[in-house]
This record gives structure tokens, sequence and C-alpha cells, in this order.
């Protein structure tokens, strides 16, 4: 798999030297072309990141449930985390 993938890079590579003739630019626009690609990744995991640092309260209040009843603990936090998506 990996060495597909290195592949696929090298032939993107050979691409764009063809284009542009100089390694430096085709390095730039294979990591734009990787940075564009996993684009989408990256905005969900933000997203994930901003939505988990709004609910960081409410599960610290649900901390003090863990010791207590575990099981309440993980229904609750369940819910929590189905009422915000």
């Amino acid at each position: 798999m990996i060495a597909a993938l290195a592949q696929l890079l090298f032939l993107i590579l050979n691409l764009f030297h063809k284009i542009t003739r100089s390694y430096a630019l085709d390095i730039m626009l294979l990591t734009l072309t990787i940075k564009a690609a996993l684009f989408p990744f990256t905005l969900q995991q933000f997203r994930f990141s901003r939505l988990l640092s709004k609910i960081q309260p409410e599960l610290k209040k649900l901390e003090k449930l863990k010791k207590q009843d575990p099981k309440k603990y993980q229904v609750e936090t369940m819910k929590l985390y189905e009422q915000y998506g």
C-alpha cells in the first residue's frame, strides 16, 4: 500500500515536472495538491475540536458522576454527545 502511494506521488511529481521543469516548484505543487486533498479531513477535525471545547465544561461537571455511578456517567455523556451531534 505504501509503495503504491509512493508510486502515485512520484507519477504526480513527474507530471508536474513535465509542466514546470523546476523541481522546487514541483515539490511546492505536490505539497499544495496533498494539502487540498486532505483539507476536508482537516476541516472536520477543526470543527470537532471546536465542538469539544464547547462541551468541555459540561463534561467536567459530569466527572463527579464517574466515581459515584460509572453507568450513569456513560449514559449522561452519550446524551450530551447526542445533544451536540
